[in-house]
């Protein structure tokens, strides 16, 4: 599904990748590819035209050097989280600033959640653009996964919260859209050796 130029993805890199043995999760190759790799060109199969990727210590810079020079990483930008450690929303507390007044959205993706079908993200960005200013989460069985779609009606609310909250603070205060789907990897998280190789 064609987006157009209005939606945007933030890439959530900057985990620690300790259940990996220290390497960047970012830079796994899964399917002939880095997992960042992955998710980017995904999200711009199904219309993305945006792309900020969030990175901290440690291994921030490994990440921005080795994949950032590369084609593939060609007009991605970087949202650098001097504080990992506040979680998740930090990083995309860092990264929507950098998104262009033109985006209407953007998905919220975790680089270890690298194989979610394109037609997958493109019902998501579909819902998200026709459920005036409402969350879209995909769900598979009954189970929320991601990408998440955050409408830009609400950037500077989550832009405000506290990190610690999480955007399941927004989930509790606004519509949320529950998008079924028929693709288990919107689950399917590789946090570990064992995941990757069965990947």
């Amino acid at each position: 599904m064609e987006a157009g130029p209005e939606v945007g993805v933030v890439v959530l890199s900057a985990g620690a990748s300790r259940r990996m043995a220290g390497g960047p999760k970012a830079l796994l190759s899964i399917h002939g590819a880095p997992m960042v790799q992955q998710v980017v060109a995904r999200a711009r199969a199904a219309g993305v035209s945006e792309a900020v990727v969030a990175i901290a210590p440690p291994h921030g810079d490994w990440i921005r050097t080795e994949w950032g020079q590369t084609p593939a990483a060609a007009g991605v930008l970087w949202a650098w989280n001097a504080n990992p450690e506040l979680g998740m929303l930090s990083s995309v507390q860092c990264a929507l600033p950098l998104l262009s007044s033109r985006v209407e959205g953007a998905l919220v993706w975790p680089v270890d959640i690298p194989l979610v079908a394109v037609s997958t993200v493109g019902a998501v960005i579909g819902a998200g653009k026709g459920s005036a200013g409402a969350l879209v989460v995909p769900t598979w069985q009954g189970r929320g996964g991601h990408p998440l779609w955050l409408p830009r009606t609400l950037f500077a609310e989550a832009l405000a919260l506290a990190p610690a909250l999480g955007l399941r603070a927004l989930r509790e205060r606004h519509p949320v859209v529950r998008l079924p789907v028929e693709d288990e990897a919107i689950l399917r998280d590789v946090d570990t050796p064992e995941e990757l190789q069965a990947a």
